[in-house]
Order: structure tokens, then C-alpha cells, then sequence
């Protein structure tokens, strides 16, 4: 598989398992709703059972969710993982669980076995109908960082059969609707990953997929998680499949999408820790509204964001952080003789502080704004710190925090307060009664949400200091009246445009009428761009298109009027990206242009090279540095692709270093990467001999290769400069080059892809010695 097209639907395939317990709530809302939809044509078939329910699953019984009989219960669920996962009791005596009932009737198993010594477990998540969510086998001892980076000894066609082995015992019949849409092998790892999706008719359903974590060593499943949310549910509804017999284009589609939902052009930011400088730029990006995609039947839009399985997609831009210090802004103070002596920097800090406010008159003006009862709060215990902000060295906040906690009620309180000028930046408060929760049935909401908006907007136009009306917008998120509680967004606006690094946001609550979070962010300094020559919406979305991929999947937008889960086909990118509204280009979250994930290599050019072998040994353990068709052996290597090879272990330093015959004893390698990136020459064709000084530099051998003194060449021929002859005897000493037949190394000689990747290779043979 390539990776461009694994890519495409990632941030949906890696979204489920992190989101399991608000999938688990979600699908009861969703199944009560009732969500009806008609497609064009549509089959039944059970929820991602193609063939026959796994063999494992067994009624749990009719003891419900209260605790009853949880001895039969806990059997019957052990039973489920133990009649599919093999556990050596001699490994792991120990064992304990957790378990979850809800108010629905769903049950949840967490067991846990371990050893004695706490350095290797197996967890295991199962529900009460013997449905195994999750299963993980964990170990670690002084062998695992040498494991991690040994090459692996299973294929990964084999690796393949021993997850799909594991699977078709766990799942039964279900398995046979999944395709393997995802392997991969990482280098330094222990594990083959591999992710499997739901298939039917020729298209993906993203929201279903499985997991599976195959050793590399001993082709033992490491894990599996099957986080599909029908089966979070007592019973599993049916999938109701739309069919359409031909799909409008991706054009028709992109045009639809355009016209229906769009691109929305926002400002972002980054904050460059090195140059302490916040960048503020104008990008476009998808709007989604949640969920929203085009249909692939006649190009309407539809709205998937009622299915349980559905993964909210979150904005771009964001705020960096850092603190940094202008000496030449330092003020000085007379200093009475006898008196220490401060640096600028600190007389500078001294001078600010002769006019902060004190804590105390800090806490008053949070008290002042959220009625809170001074008296009442006396007694709580308080904590106060001093803190400079993390982007503008010229400001501190006071940051606050009471809290009490009795046998009947707790209560907090969190504000963050400006020092200088008394802005409150933020605030929370919480109070719990062990009373509140038997009247919470009974509660109603005090307000409607205009009402709500109203009060919001009074208090923060009394706590902000720059004009409200002037500079900030409102993102109506449409909540209905007699919620709980309601959540307002107010992003600040510039040049008609959001800027959402910026803004003020509100909780409501609707039972006690009162604001309980509050948060405002403003950047003083900020520059922004003026908003011309800008590329249009329609380059745009062209541009996110060609870089994500644009393709026809299922998604669920909820249940059908007969209980049955919706799945519609639609076009929906495969991850959302920016672009640089200047140039039309996509750009990462730095603002640099976002470089198209990379094919796998399928070299065509080895086969009968000497090199043959040993390419496809690092390549299969995933250390290659470019992908594609061509590897082309006896090119001469770049300085930046040799660097590229090491990386393996410039990012990944410490299982090497922790690793005895390991070779590698610098732990500080990726700060290198910097050093080689800036040089000039990173694209320049580089010789033996300079292969091995930076090999030795990776390494740590780099200052006692300078010493050449000490060192005996160990080839007969005299072709190596003596700057560089150091650094040829010590990888000539850890066998990771030989020399020809009559023993001539030939340094000066530029050195060729296959003999990098020689060199690579015994470098990797090191670590299992």
C-alpha cells in the first residue's frame, strides 16, 4: 500500500479509540433520536457482519447493570477474552479489574493481570455481551531497548497472517468485511501496526476499523482494539447501506461543496520559540461545520455530525509560547550604597513590579465580577503565584486559586488576574453538594438562550478592556433553550476576517444563573496582514483537493426511522489543511509549505545488484530515506541523504544508547540535525572518508576523531586525507566498513548509495550482537 492513499483518511481511522467514552455516550443519544434519512437505494445487512457473529460472544444474561450476580457476570466475561488470548499465569499471578455499568444497561470490563514486579501486564476491555473492545500485552526489562532495535524477523507478509489469524478467532465472520487499509513498521520499534477498515461495495467506512500490534521478533499479538461504536451498544443495530449506482464527479462534488459549505479564510498564528516572534497570517481552510460533507449521490450536504461515530474536526491556529528578555528596555534604579547589585534585566523586573497590584486586591476584583461572597471565601485555602506571560516578557498575571472541601461540599475557584492593569484573563469556579445531585433531576434551566447571550454579553463588555462590539464576533452555536448549561464564543475579528487565537469565552450556568468559566486572550502586538492579492476560494480548495485527496466513503449521519444505522456515501477530503492565502499553497502549522506524504519504496533497480539485499532489509524495517520506483545504487550520495539514513537514530537516540553493543553513545544526536540542516552544501556529493567523520559526529566519536595521532590507519592504501583518518579507523574498528581485496579503502572516493546503505546496515547488525 502507498502511503499517499493511506493518508487520506487517517485523522478518522486514528480518532475512535481516543474518543471510546464519548463515542459510548454519544450512540445512546444518537439511537434515541431516531435520526431518519432516505437514501437513493439501500441493502441491510447486520452491523459490519458480513458472514457469522464471532464465535466468542455468548449472552451475559439477565442480571442487569445493578451489581447483581457480578461474580456469574465476571465469569462469563473472563471467559470471552481467555477462550481467544492465551495468559501464562506464571508471568502474571497477579490479577484485579475494573467494572463499569451504566444507567443504559451497558457493561464494561477492565481486567488486568500483571507480574509480581509490576514490569509486564495484559489488559483486556470487554462488555458484558463478551465483545472484546481491547486487548494489550505489555513487558519491559533490560532487554526492550535492545528488541526495539534489532531488524525484524517476520516479513511482513507474515506478520500479516498472524494479525489476520488473530482476527478471524477473535471477530469470526465479521473480519471477512475489512481490508487491510494500513501496515506500517517503524525503526526503532518492537511492532508491526496494522489498521483494517470496513469495505462494502467497493467503498471504506472509516468509522469502523480494527487494530492489531504484531511482534516483530515472534509474530505475538501485542494488541487489538475494535473501538467500532455499533458495539458499544447492548445489541448491535444493522447497517443500512446506501447504493448509488453513479456518483457525481470529485469536480461536480468540489463545486457543490464550494457552493454548500466552503472555505472560510481566518487568520493564524505561530509563535517562533528561537526568535521570540509571533507570526500572524491569513490562511483558508475548509469550514466542515461539524461534520457537514457532500453527497455522493446528488451533491446536497450531508450532515453527519448526529452518528455516534462521528469525530469533530477542530480549527486551525493556535498560540505559541515563550518568554524573552530586551535588556536594552531596562530601567534603572538608584542603589544605595552598601545595597546588592541587580542586572538589567533585574532592575527592569524591579521597576515593574513598584506597580503591580497585590493579590489580595487581585482576588477582590475576581470576587467583585462573579459575586462571590469575600466572607464566605475566607476560610478557604488559598493559593497565589506570580507568573510573567508566556508570549509578552512585559506582563504578569496573578494566578489564584481557593478551594474547600468538606464531607458535604467542595468548591473551587481559578482566576488569573493582569498584574499591572487588573484584567481578569480568566476564571472557573465549581461548587458540588453531595445534595445537589438528587435535585439535579428536578432542575430546569433558568433562562433562554438569547436571555443567557444577554447577561454574557453585559458582564463581558463590563470586564474587557478593548471595545467588544469593535473587535470581536460571536460564533452562534444555535444550543436551544433549557440546556444546562450554554457555551459562548466571541473570536476577535480583524479586517473582517476571525482570528481565533483570540477571543472570550463564556460557560453559562443555566441552573444557578451565573457566569462559572470565563477566559480572554489578547495578543497586544500582534501585526496582521493586510488581505490583498489573495488567492481565491476556488484555488483554495483546489489546492487542499490535490494535496488530501478528495474521495467517496460511507459515514453515518445517525439512525433510520427502523432502528437501523444510516451509512451515506460522500466525498470527504482525507485530513484538513491550511493554505496560504497569499501563494494558494498548503502550509503546515509553521506557515511552511506542507510537503505530500512520501510513497513507500517499490524500488525496480535492485534486482541482481549487489546491494539488492541488504536495501530491502533496511527498507522493510522502515529506514529508507526517499520512496518511489528508483533507488539507483551507484549514484553518489548527498550529504543530506546520509543524514537522512541516520535519522533512524538522531530522533530515537536513547534505545541506543541503553543498548549495550550498541555503538551509538551520543544522546544528543537530533541536535545535529540543525547544524547539518543550515550547512550549505547539505546537497553536495560526499566522499568515504567524509561519511565517516559525520557518522562518527552522530555518533559521539566526533572530537576523538580529531586526534589523529593516536590512531593507526588500518588500510594499506594511503587515498584518505589526514584530517579524516581518525574518523576511518574508528567505524573500521566497529566493522562497519572493509576495505577491497588488496586492502585499500580509497577515502577520497565519493561514496554511492548502496555503500551507504552497507554502512547502515552493520551499523544496525551492531545492536544484535
Amino acid at each position: 500500500m502507498k502511503k499517499n492513499e493511506n493518508a487520506k483518511c487517517l485523522k478518522f481511522v486514528f480518532s475512535t479509540a481516543a474518543c471510546f467514552a464519548l463515542l459510548f455516550a454519544a450512540l445512546v443519544a444518537s439511537a434515541a433520536s431516531g435520526v431518519s434519512a432516505a437514501p437513493i437505494a439501500a441493502e441491510t445487512t447486520a452491523a459490519a457482519l458480513p458472514a457469522s457473529a464471532p464465535a466468542n460472544i455468548e449472552p451475559a444474561g439477565s442480571y442487569g447493570a445493578d451489581g447483581a450476580n457480578l461474580d456469574e457476570k465476571m465469569k462469563e466475561a473472563l471467559t470471552a477474552v481467555k477462550k481467544v488470548i492465551d495468559i501464562d499465569e506464571k508471568i502474571y499471578p497477579n490479577f484485579n479489574y475494573y467494572y463499569y455499568p451504566d444507567a443504559s444497561g451497558n457493561e464494561t470490563w477492565n481486567f488486568n493481570w500483571y507480574s509480581t514486579d509490576g514490569s509486564a501486564n495484559v489488559n483486556a476491555t470487554v462488555l458484558g455481551n463478551g465483545r472484546i473492545l481491547y486487548y494489550g500485552r505489555y513487558e519491559y526489562n533490560e532487554k526492550t531497548p535492545a528488541k526495539q532495535v534489532r531488524f525484524a524477523e517476520l516479513t511482513k507478509a507474515e506478520a500479516e497472517k498472524k494479525a489476520e489469524e488473530f482476527l478471524k478467532k477473535m471477530l469470526g465472520g465479521e473480519f471477512d468485511g475489512y481490508r487491510l487499509y494500513y501496515e506500517s513498521l517503524s525503526y526503532p520499534s518492537d511492532r508491526y501496526n496494522l489498521v483494517y477498515m470496513l469495505a462494502k461495495n467497493g467503498y471504506d467506512y472509516p468509522e469502523y476499523q480494527l487494530y492489531a500490534e504484531v511482534d516483530k521478533i515472534t509474530g505475538e499479538i501485542l494488541s487489538f482494539s475494535n473501538y467500532n461504536y455499533a458495539y458499544l451498544a447492548p445489541e448491535a443495530p444493522e447497517i443500512e447501506y446506501q447504493n448509488v449506482s453513479s456518483p457525481i464527479s470529485q469536480e461536480e462534488a468540489l463545486n457543490a461543496y464550494l457552493e454548500n459549505i466552503g472555505v472560510e479564510l481566518v487568520y493564524a498564528s505561530y509563535y517562533n520559540y528561537e526568535t521570540k516572534e509571533n507570526k500572524i497570517q491569513p490562511v483558508y481552510r475548509l469550514k466542515n461545520k461539524y461534520g457537514e460533507y457532500i453527497s455522493a449521490a446528488d451533491g446536497s450536504v450531508v450532515d453527519a455530525s448526529a452518528s455516534p461515530g462521528f469525530a469533530p474536526i477542530y480549527a486551525y491556529g493556535g498560540r505559541g509560547a515563550g518568554v524573552s528578555m530586551d535588556s536594552n528596555k531596562a530601567q534603572s534604579l538608584n542603589a544605595e550604597e552598601g545595597e546588592a547589585y541587580f542586572s538589567e534585566a533585574e532592575l527592569l523586573e524591579l521597576a515593574k513590579a513598584r506597580n503591580y497590584i497585590t493579590a489580595d486586591e487581585a482576588l477582590d476584583i475576581v470576587a467583585k465580577a462573579f459575586d462571590l461572597d469575600m466572607e464566605h471565601l475566607k476560610d478557604f485555602s488559598k493559593n497565589t503565584s506570580l507568573q510573567g506571560d508566556y508570549m509578552d516578557p512585559e506582563k504578569y498575571h496573578w494566578n489564584i486559586s481557593l478551594y474547600s472541601n468538606s464531607e458535604t461540599r467542595y468548591e473551587s475557584y481559578y482566576a488569573t488576574v493582569n498584574a499591572k492593569t487588573g484584567t481578569v484573563l480568566s476564571y472557573s469556579g465549581n461548587s458540588y453538594s453531595v445534595y445537589d445531585s438528587a435535585k439535579s433531576e428536578e432542575a430546569e434551566g433558568v433562562y433562554t438562550y438569547e436571555q443567557a447571550k444577554e447577561i454574557v454579553m453585559k458582564k463581558i463588555k463590563e470586564l474587557c478592556p478593548v471595545d467588544v462590539d469593535a473587535n470581536f464576533g460571536f460564533a452562534d452555536q444555535d444550543q436551544g433553550d433549557g440546556a444546562y448549561y450554554y457555551y459562548f464564543n466571541f473570536p476577535r475579528t480583524v479586517n473582517g476576517i476571525t482570528f481565533e487565537s483570540n477571543g472570550i469565552y463564556v460557560t453559562f450556568d443555566n441552573i444557578s444563573g451565573k457566569i462559572t468559566g470565563y477566559s480572554f486572550q489578547w495578543f497586544d502586538k500582534a501585526v496582521f496582514p493586510k488581505l490583498d492579492k489573495l488567492v481565491s476560494p476556488e484555488k483554495a480548495l483546489e489546492s487542499i483537493a490535490g494535496f488530501a485527496g478528495y474521495d467517496i466513503c460511507y459515514v453515518s449521519n445517525g439512525m433510520t426511522e427502523n432502528g437501523k444505522i444510516n451509512a451515506l456515501l460522500v466525498y470527504r477530503f482525507g485530513y484538513e489543511m491550511a493554505v496560504d492565502a497569499f501563494t494558494g499553497k498548503c502550509v503546515g502549522w509553521n506557515f511552511e509549505e506542507a510537503e505530500p506524504p512520501a510513497e513507500e519504496p517499490d524500488y525496480k533497480d535492485l534486482e541482481g545488484h549487489w546491494g539488492e539485499s541488504t536495501v530491502w532489509t533496511l527498507t522493510n524495517n522502515g529506514i529508507y530515506v526517499w520512496g518511489g520506483t528508483i533507488f539507483d545504487p551507484d549514484a553518489v550520495i548527498t550529504k543530506g541523504e546520509l543524514i537522512g539514513y541516520l535519522r533512524f537514530f538522531m530522533y530515537n537516540s536513547y534505545y541506543f544508547t541503553q543498548t549495550e553493543s550498541s555503538i551509538f553513545v551520543n544522546q544528543f544526536a537530533y541536535r545535529l540535525m540543525e547544524t547539518y540542516g543550515a550547512d550549505a552544501d547539505f546537497d553536495k556529493a560526499i566522499t568515504k572518508q567524509e561519511a565517516a567523520k559525520i557518522i562518527c559526529e552522530i555518533a559521539g566519536y566526533g572530537e576523538l576523531g580529531q586526534h589523529t595521532e593516536i590512531f593507526s590507519y588500518p588500510f594499506n592504501d594511503d587515498n584518505c586525507d589526514d584530517e579524516y583518518k581518525g574518523y576511518v579507523a574508528i567505524i573500521k574498528a566497529f566493522g562497519l566498513i572493509l576495505g577491497d581485496e588488496g586492502g585499500n579503502y580509497d577515502g577520497t572516493k565519493e561514496l554511492t548509495r548502496a555503500e551507504a546503505a552497507a554502512i547502515i546496515y552493520n551499523i544496525v547488525m551492531t545492536f544484535s550482537k
